[in-house]
């Protein structure tokens, strides 16, 4: 999915580098305000297409401080002339981004520096409504969830079926697990979830799925696959869109 509509909303996802991290744009049409999040560092250019046909970023949301998420966060945000907002829980993943990057990806992204840390769950406001933060530590200290009309932005978090790893610096199983249950107990059935990475798929599906693993869920491995499982991409048993 590269395009979709949610009534007012236009969903526009920019997929990049070697872990096929996404990037969102949430753009209001009437008004060609629009939300910028988790900006990867090869997403740049694309970015800087939507805002050649007119489309005003009003505000950057950085669901977590690993380096294929925020590598574009500099030179975007130098650009627009804009902080992105980040949880303060990952104030030192931010500083070791250009580590991080050299080390799994060989690649070096520039450490963002142009930041507004927050506390706790704070509603931001924009031109297309309002923003709810969703606190989401787990994954990292300072992961979040955002809702943003009828989407959920779950960063690496919450997958397709799938729950987001804790073998990082800073990660716990347990918390994860219950800011899983946070976010399913906060948003909507109708709500879609849009992940980091992978493919989006309903809460509704999301709780039936989670009721039933038995909380146990199984664990995303971004070194091993991009949205879905080997065995389901051979045989067949992808889920309808």
């Amino acid at each position: 999915m590269e395009h979709a509509e949610y009534g007012e909303f236009a969903l526009h996802v920019l997929t990049n580098g070697k872990f096929r991290e996404h990037t969102y744009l949430v753009e209001h049409r009437a008004s060609a305000a629009a939300l910028l999040i988790d900006p990867g560092h090869t997403a740049c250019e694309r970015v800087q297409a939507h805002l050649a046909r007119g489309v005003r970023i009003e505000r950057v949301l950085l669901t977590h401080g690993h380096f294929d998420h925020v590598g574009g966060v500099q030179p975007l945000c130098d650009a627009l002339d804009l902080a992105a907002d980040a949880h303060a829980g990952d104030r030192a993943l931010m500083r070791q981004a250009q580590l991080y990057s050299v080390r799994w990806e060989q690649t070096f992204v520039p450490i963002p520096k142009r930041l507004a840390f927050f506390e706790g769950e704070p509603t931001f406001t924009w031109s297309g409504g309002t923003v709810e933060t969703i606190a989401a530590p787990g994954h990292t200290a300072g992961s979040v969830a955002y809702r943003i009309g009828p989407m959920v932005f779950t960063g690496d978090t919450l997958f397709r079926r799938k729950v987001g790893p804790t073998y990082y610096p800073t990660a716990d199983r347990e918390e994860l697990l219950r800011s899983v249950a946070r976010i399913l107990e906060r948003v909507p059935a109708d709500a879609v979830l849009h992940a980091g990475h992978g493919r989006s798929w309903s809460a509704g599906d999301a709780r039936a799925w989670w009721e039933t693993i038995g909380g146990a869920p199984e664990t995303f491995d971004i070194y091993h696959e991009q949205g879905e499982s080997p065995a389901a991409a051979a045989d067949g048993t992808r889920d309808a869109d």
